[in-house]
């Protein structure tokens, strides 16, 4: 049902865009009317730029993965919003080692973006999220008195990128993965943090 909503929503807004101009009206009160029912059951789901992402909390998803939707929505970070957006549908199809590879994947692709805009020496399309980070705040990415808060805010950077190592994007051998909804949802409010 949930990917019923999502292709009539995208066939609508796809019509709206060509001309239709009733119909773009229409497509968000009728969005607006389904994301407040949703609410109101406690369904657990919205319907935000033409994708239904899971509210596994309602305040995070506000302050957090909605202006982080807005952001990615840029045509610079075209391929930074795809691998956010397949990360909320694997998270809405319980692929939680995968939602996790691709979260740290789009935070990667982010930075690049920023690397290859701002001419930071050092970086290439192949550099680690450490690395990229590392680029960051050698190339004042950050402000400078702000360095003991810098220095956690790296760290907290550097989470999707160990999380998706650790259970996402690598072969586990005989160690069983610890992907679960929990931490996928953790990864998910990270990476748009």
């Amino acid at each position: 049902a949930l990917d019923a909503v999502e292709i009539v929503t995208c066939i609508c807004a796809y019509y709206a865009e060509r001309g239709y101009k009733n119909t773009m009206a229409g497509v968000k009160r009728h969005v607006t009317t389904l994301n407040d029912r949703m609410l109101e059951a406690q369904f657990g789901f919205q319907v935000e730029d033409d994708a239904v992402v899971e509210l596994s909390s309602q305040f995070a998803h506000s302050e957090i993965v909605v202006p982080a939707l807005r952001v990615l929505s840029e045509d610079r970070f075209a391929t930074a919003d795809a691998e956010f957006r397949k990360a909320h549908e694997e998270f809405r199809n319980r692929s939680y080692a995968d939602c996790i590879t691709d979260c740290g994947k789009a935070l990667e692709s982010v930075f690049k973006v920023m690397a290859a805009e701002r001419g930071w020496p050092g970086v290439s399309d192949n550099s680690t999220l450490a690395k990229l980070i590392e680029a960051a705040a050698a190339n004042d990415l950050f402000p400078g008195y702000m360095e003991e808060q810098i220095k956690g805010l790296r760290a907290m950077l550097q989470g999707p990128g160990t999380v998706r190592n650790k259970d996402g994007a690598h072969g586990k051998g005989n160690s069983p993965s610890h992907a679960d909804r929990d931490l996928a949802a953790y990864q998910l409010h990270q990476t748009a943090a």
